[in-house]
């Protein structure tokens, strides 16, 4: 009877054990659903989509026929995104496959071209993405500004990608094209994006140069979805541009005056010299005599210091150009210096203003990006404040957002002045909308 009965409870301690461990398993099965649930939902660390969030760009990458979404907005900025269709889709050549996607962001004019490589051979291939041309409607139109790998910014001066053995990446390509030369020397701006685009894949080659692939991708919309997206997102129908609107030759006459009185460094050997020495050596002011021996000597009239042709104003060895245009409710203005002056030029943002309607706008700028281009004295200014030397050259837009719909408005240019604080401008000047 004993034996009978510690045999029982042997059974019922097995039994317990057993359960024990199958509950053990199941839950263990159903913690690895759950993991797995939520890596389909969040993305791989390791699928290359981060660079998009990194540059805030919100790419959408098209895996289906665009035809029925022409036009995508990607979520969380409002900017209108095209997706382009690719053809082929994918490519491969002696164990290597490259997959190709291209959008194009309608707000900012960023191209993206995104290249899927899976190189399955037995030696490494490369990548140069100084090879990576984009095409657009047949023309070139321009190398990368910027290359990420796998969500990492890559930089890729004289160095090509290397892609090793039985590896597999993620290469995005941004670019900026340009499609309106004319629109974008004036403005600075690239115009509409492109129907077509192609991009050659020439720039994947093998260890010693030899390209992979004599192939191209091309990728296109359908026209009746960009026609549409160029009512909803196209720069020509949201762009308006502007013009001088005031009395040239009284400028001219007004502005050549105000120079000379005050004795602004502009004009041909009017400091000679002695201003170059003493700025030099950081002394006094120079002595500038009369201002009038450019006149004399060569045999010019006045009004010859200062000239107006198209946007370009003329102040003898300074050339200034405005170019202003408006999308949506924000003022941009193009300015374009040219410094001959032998006295450095400094462009104080905040102090040029736009009034339109009885109403002053301020613009904030950053000059950063130019400042390590120009003269060494822009590291004694902060990143508001530009300093133009001599033979100096800059391109920059101002803007000045939040201006109500008006066919007019003045530019206050206090904030342009020598180096010494003297203002260029002796006046506002005047834009109206062009027709």
């Amino acid at each position: 009877m004993q034996r009978a009965h510690d045999n029982r409870k042997q059974c019922i301690r097995s039994a317990a054990t057993l359960l024990v461990l199958l509950c053990a398993v199941a839950l263990a099965f159903l913690a690895a659903l759950l993991s797995a649930s939520c890596g389909l939902k969040n993305g791989s660390p390791s699928d290359g989509r981060a660079s998009g969030a990194e540059r805030g760009l919100s790419l959408r990458i098209a895996t289906s026929d665009v035809a029925t979404s022409d036009v995508a907005t990607s979520s969380g900025t409002g900017r209108g995104v095209l997706l382009y269709n690719a053809s082929p889709s994918r490519m491969s050549s002696k164990a290597v496959t490259v997959s190709a996607s291209l959008s194009a962001e309608s707000e900012t004019g960023i191209v993206t071209v995104s290249l899927d490589i899976a190189n399955k051979s037995r030696s490494s291939v490369f990548l140069d993405p100084a090879l990576c041309e984009l095409l657009a409607s047949g023309t070139f139109s321009g190398l990368p500004y910027e290359v990420f790998r796998d969500g990492k910014k890559f930089t890729w001066i004289d160095t090509s990608i290397e892609i090793k053995k039985r590896e597999q990446t993620r290469i995005e390509l941004f670019y900026k094209p340009v499609s309106d030369p004319a629109l974008f020397e004036r403005y600075r701006l690239s115009g509409d994006l492109s129907r077509t685009y192609a991009f050659s894949v020439s720039c994947v080659s093998l260890p010693g140069g030899k390209p992979l692939f004599a192939e191209q991708f091309e990728f296109s919309i359908p026209e009746h979805g960009y026609e549409s997206w160029k009512v909803a997102h196209g720069l020509e129908r949201r762009l308006s541009t502007f013009g001088y609107a005031f009395d040239r030759d009284a400028f001219v006459r007004e502005q050549t005056r105000y120079l000379r009185d005050a004795d602004v460094a502009l004009f041909h050997d009017a400091h000679g010299d002695t201003f170059e020495a003493e700025h030099a050596r950081g002394g006094a002011e120079a002595g500038a005599g009369d201002g009038t021996g450019a006149a004399e000597s060569g045999g010019e009239t006045e009004e010859a210091f200062v000239r107006i042709a198209g946007d370009e104003i003329y102040l003898d060895q300074l050339l200034i150009a405005f170019a202003p245009y408006r999308i949506g409710d924000t003022v941009f203005v193009s300015v374009k210096i040219v410094n001959r002056m032998q006295e450095e030029l400094k462009i104080d943002a905040s102090g040029i203003t736009l009034v339109a309607g009885g109403a002053t706008y301020n613009t904030v700028h950053d000059f950063s990006g130019l400042k390590s281009s120009l003269t060494l004295l822009n590291d004694r200014f902060p990143s508001g404040i530009l300093i133009a030397g001599r033979n100096d050259r800059a391109r920059f837009t101002l803007s000045f957002p939040g201006v109500p719909s008006a066919a007019r408005f003045s530019l206050d240019l206090s904030g342009i002045t020598t180096y010494r604080n003297t203002a260029v401008f002796c006046r506002s000047l005047d834009f109206e909308i062009n027709p």
